[in-house]
């Protein structure tokens, strides 16, 4: 089999060089301007025009020369240096399944598991689950005995997993600022990563409610364990969010054509959750339970019309509009505002 590296700004003279080297290629890729086409130990590269790197006398011979692997011609980009859009999906995929396989690199991995509908859990989640050496999952004061959203999660859509499944602490009494309960149970959850990979284990994932990159314990397990662990590489795998899901649960969608989207806490303050509600379009209020009336009373001061989702996606979930809350009602602290801007007409906003 030829190892030739082939280049062209021509995407038919691509594919005809590709067939007279025969069919076990990869497909002819784009980058820019620029097609190439992959030999099958790899992609070599790209270069400017029209060139063609036959080394026929040492392929002839059954061996494949160092430059050829290395595509040390003048004009070749090695992959790792190609943007991510012109790399195949194999190229992609490699970093993770390295992680995943090598002896020597220990990962932690943030996965989100949605809002509580494990059909809404997605494949590569699963799959990092189910190839981790340990699971961890959070549980707060409020957990007591019986498992957490997150590991109820993950364990409907792959009860194997559940013997590796270890919980760790992540204190909720503290609100706001960083106290000493919160730095405790960060520094606990951090230890638990930390001995599971002096144990020998090779990956670790921790699920999280959501997405692991929105208002998520991960982003703190994070900040600890590579201050501890430098060496130590970091995956995410994104999950679906409360206002996602809401969204879908009530029709109404998050934003259309120039309108402008803003995710907010109701603990940053009324004043502040004010201001976003004068200048934005949609807004979905997060973990605003307890705040449920002051959060109401901005709504109505601005007639702006909203929806109220508890548990979205679980069996008991609770959806009402701003109409029916009552007089200082409160609901659970993982309750999801969405407040959306009237639509008159189709495509009113483009």
């Amino acid at each position: 089999m030829n190892s030739a590296t082939l280049f062209s700004d021509d995407l038919v003279q691509a594919v005809s060089v590709q067939e007279h080297h025969g069919g076990d290629r990869e497909p002819v890729m784009r980058c820019g301007d620029v097609f190439l086409a992959t030999a099958a130990l790899g992609v070599c590269g790209v270069s400017s025009r029209h060139m063609l790197d036959m080394r026929s006398s040492d392929e002839q011979s059954g061996e494949i020369p160092e430059r050829s692997r290395h595509c040390e011609t003048p004009h070749a980009v090695q992959p790792d240096a190609l943007p991510g859009s012109c790399r195949t999906n194999r190229q992609a995929r490699v970093p993770e399944e390295n992680h995943m396989n090598d002896a020597t690199s220990r990962t932690l991995f943030g996965v989100g598991v949605g809002p509580g509908d494990p059909e809404l859990v997605t494949v590569k989640t699963v799959r990092i689950l189910r190839e981790a050496d340990v699971i961890l999952v959070p549980y707060t004061e409020a957990t007591t005995d019986g498992p957490g959203r997150a590991e109820s999660i993950i364990t409907a859509v792959a009860p194997d997993i559940a013997g590796r499944i270890r919980r760790i602490p992540f204190s909720m009494r503290e609100r706001s600022g960083v106290g000493e309960k919160r730095k405790a149970s960060w520094q606990v959850s951090s230890d638990a990563v930390v001995t599971a990979f002096d144990e020998g284990a090779r990956t670790v994932a921790l699920a999280t409610v959501g997405d692991p990159t929105v208002f998520s314990t991960f982003t703190y397990l994070r900040a600890n364990v590579e201050e501890r662990l430098p060496d130590v590489t970091v995956e995410l795998s994104p999950g679906i969010t409360a206002m996602q899901a809401l969204s879908a649960a009530s029709g109404r969608p998050l934003v259309e054509g120039k309108e402008i989207l803003a995710l907010v806490p109701a603990t940053v303050g009324i004043s502040k959750l004010g201001q976003v509600l004068d200048l934005v379009d949609s807004v979905a209020i997060y973990k605003g339970g307890r705040k449920l009336p002051d959060v109401v009373e901005q709504l109505r001061s601005r007639d702006r019309q909203a929806v109220i989702g508890t548990d979205v996606t679980l069996e008991s979930e609770q959806i009402i509009t701003l109409d029916e809350v009552a007089d200082a009602q409160t609901l659970p602290y993982f309750s999801t505002v969405l407040t959306t801007p009237e639509r008159t007409t189709t495509g009113g906003k483009l």
